[in-house]
């Protein structure tokens, strides 16, 4: 069973894959705040009212995913942010948002599997 402190560690190891192939995601990661916690069933964005912050399940990063499924994940819930979907889904159905938001940014996230 993963524990906070290996999701965090996980985090960091695929921060630095982006870092070393795709600079520009791993700065807007640099920027994000990281929690690792089972609030969420696997990973996401949210908005806290000062900034984004990435939110991990640690079971789900460290027990499900490969180190380069850990990447793309990361990758796209960066492309979430750089295009500011935390942000443009008010005034939307939720559930359809959020799978038109997927849509675009899983043709993104090549050259790492989801």
């Amino acid at each position: 069973m993963a524990n906070e402190s290996q999701a965090l560690d996980e985090i960091s190891r695929a921060a630095f894959a982006l870092l070393l192939k795709e600079p520009f995601y791993a700065h807007i990661l640099a920027g994000m705040p990281r929690e690792a916690s089972d609030t969420v069933k696997t990973t996401g964005t949210a908005w806290d009212g000062q900034q984004v912050r990435l939110r991990v399940n640690p079971e789900f990063f460290v027990g499900d995913l490969t180190v380069t499924q850990r990447t793309g994940v990361l990758k796209h819930e960066i492309l979430h942010v750089a295009f500011r979907h935390v942000f443009r889904g008010a005034d939307r159905d939720a559930q359809v948002f959020s799978v038109a938001a997927d849509l675009v940014v899983n043709q993104l996230v090549k050259p790492y599997p989801l």
